[in-house]
């Protein structure tokens, strides 16, 4: 997968994960780490994003597409591993490697947190 891909996979399930930690704290009412998963991964977006268009030119391919079948804890498995993908892959280009470093120590403590 080349980088180009990989932040648009990122960006998507970023998205996707957002959505469903929305909806999962409005079921458990107000569920704090749900809403502390959506703020985070929301955040991310907007700076991948950025970098995106910042270092590929171009504004990303961006599908989402939810399934209640999906469970919040693979995604993020899914986006922890496509973001140290991304780190290798996208070598010395600095402003994406320490944006997707940031996103993935957060995604990590989530991810502990959530197999609690």
């Amino acid at each position: 997968m080349e980088l180009k891909e990989l932040m648009e996979k990122i960006i998507s399930n970023k998205i996707k994960l957002f959505l469903m930690c929305k909806f999962k704290s409005i079921e458990e009412y107000k569920n704090e780490l749900y809403e502390n998963i959506a703020v985070s991964q929301m955040k991310d977006v907007e700076t991948l994003y950025e970098k995106y268009l910042m270092y590929i030119g171009e504004k990303p391919n961006i599908k989402v597409e939810l399934n209640k079948n999906i469970d919040i804890k693979e995604i993020l498995k899914e986006i922890i591993d496509l973001e140290k993908k991304l780190i290798k892959e996208c070598g010395m280009t600095f402003g994406i490697r320490q944006t997707t470093i940031h996103a993935l120590t957060s995604d990590e403590r989530f991810y502990f947190y959530l197999n609690k």
